[in-house]
């Protein structure tokens, strides 16, 4: 296979789609519609003169010729992450970019103190989104996930056991708030209480300003609910959203002094307060509610 024809666009691409094995699901990847990608896979098969892809129904298989282009890519890739690294680490200070979902950013927030000294060499960077963030791409350098992490060749640690469970500002409050979000708690929502939907929010912050303007019942994670004395728990945790923590980091990162001491210190604030994330701080319950 030549390379000489190739752009970093191309080889980018088709990265989102081989690691995808799909169209579809490369959209996320690489921000372009799935007829895009079709017509630029194709192209770039024609450009190289080989079969990059097996197209079934399924989505797309790498053939052998396919699998060594990957191979070369991702080194390219590689190389290319560590050199802007270099050239950033000489701009200034190490930015540290954590990425987390809407609650543990807001719980990292409130213990920012713990988390950042005035001193630190470093700054960070917190990203808060529901999409998980590819550390493996370096798209930040520390991860929290509620799930164990399925991406392979990832440093990850354990934190603690997540309850999740209903509040409301009164246990009068009847119907619940959807957040559009794709979140598990979301899902809950939708699976369990459909026809109790009263109103619905596209992110979990205007979902909470909803639910704390009485409008609704909402779904949240005990560290939050528990902690804001406006809200009722309204019944015992729900067990079909009860999950861990975990922080993740791409292993080439993680003895970076700078990522080990933010790793070491969220380990430590989060170890200390998993009697909070477990649900075991809880505020008045009512128990009239079925989880």
């Amino acid at each position: 296979m030549s390379e000489k024809r190739l752009s970093w666009d191309d080889l980018r691409l088709f990265l989102g789609v081989a690691e995808a094995a799909s169209l579809a699901k490369a959209v996320d990847k690489t921000g372009a519609s799935p007829p895009t990608l079709g017509r630029r896979m194709d192209r770039l098969e024609q450009s190289l003169g080989v079969k990059l892809f097996e197209r079934h129904a399924r989505g797309y298989d790498l053939t052998a010729h396919g699998s060594t282009l990957l191979a070369r890519v991702r080194d390219i890739e590689q190389r290319v992450i560590e050199a802007e690294q270099d050239v950033a680490s000489e701009a200034g200070p190490e930015v540290i970019r954590i990425s987390a979902g809407t609650w543990m950013t807001t719980y990292i927030t409130e213990k920012i103190g713990q988390i950042s000294a005035p001193d630190d060499t470093f700054q960070l960077y917190l990203s808060a989104e529901e999409r998980r963030a590819d550390i493996g791409r370096r798209e930040a350098l520390i991860g929290f996930r509620n799930m164990r992490p399925e991406e392979p060749n990832l440093a990850t640690r354990k934190l603690c056991r997540i309850e999740y469970a209903g509040y409301a500002v009164d246990h009068a409050v009847k119907g619940w708030i959807q957040v559009g979000a794709d979140t598990p708690s979301a899902r809950w929502v939708r699976a369990h209480h459909a026809s109790e939907i009263v109103i619905g929010a596209s992110t979990p912050i205007a979902g909470m300003q909803l639910c704390l303007a009485g409008m609704g019942r909402m779904a949240l994670p005990c560290f939050i609910g528990d902690h804001d004395h406006r809200l009722k728990r309204l019944g015992e945790n729900i067990h079909g959203l009860s999950t861990a923590s975990w922080i993740v980091t791409h292993p080439a990162d993680r003895h970076r002094p700078n990522v080990r001491k933010v790793i070491d210190r969220f380990v430590s604030v989060i170890t200390l307060d998993a009697p909070r994330f477990a649900g075991a701080t809880r505020l008045q319950i009512d128990p009239g509610m079925d989880s």
